[in-house]
């Protein structure tokens, strides 16, 4: 589970939490118990994320292409598209999270632009998937933990 940073536009609670069970995702209004969304992927949900601002939420898995939706209208904003020639490959998408600024969003090896779902990037040096990540607050660097047993800091700031 995770919690909303943020009410998106309305909510009057701003007290949201995704969730997933199984291969759907959910939102939930803590205040009103109101589900807000529910998706099933066709994959197990392993991994979630609200973007800072609260407005949207995005899932990946351990296969298929994860999805960003917006939590006010419930609709798919976009699917990114798995592909080993990306180097975003479903599978091992076990870890999201979206930048600080809401700009960018991690999902495992991949960066993409997080308001049009273009990748700018992947991450090239783990064996194994990423299991863990987090931006700093600053959004210059990322950090990933793997199941090849390494932690490595990337350098954002020029990318």
């Amino acid at each position: 589970m995770v919690f909303s940073p943020a009410p998106p536009g309305g909510n009057a609670s701003g007290a949201l939490v995704a969730t997933a069970a199984g291969q759907a995702v959910k939102v939930v209004d803590l205040a009103s118990g109101r589900e807000l969304l529910s998706h099933e992927q066709g994959y197990d949900v392993v991994s979630f994320a609200f973007s800072p601002d609260g407005k949207r939420v995005a899932a990946g898995g351990r296969s298929n292409n994860p999805t960003v939706w917006d939590v006010v209208t419930g609709q798919t904003v976009y699917t990114v598209t798995t592909s080993a020639a990306t180097g975003c490959v479903g599978g091992g998408l076990e870890a999201t999270a979206f930048s600080p600024d809401g700009k960018r969003l991690a999902l495992g090896p991949c960066i993409l632009d997080a308001i049009t779902g273009e990748r700018l990037f992947t991450l090239l040096g783990h064996t194994g998937s990423i299991s863990r990540l987090a931006f700093s607050a600053d959004r210059t660097r990322l950090i990933t933990a793997s199941y090849d047993g390494t932690v490595k800091v990337w350098d954002l700031a020029a990318s």
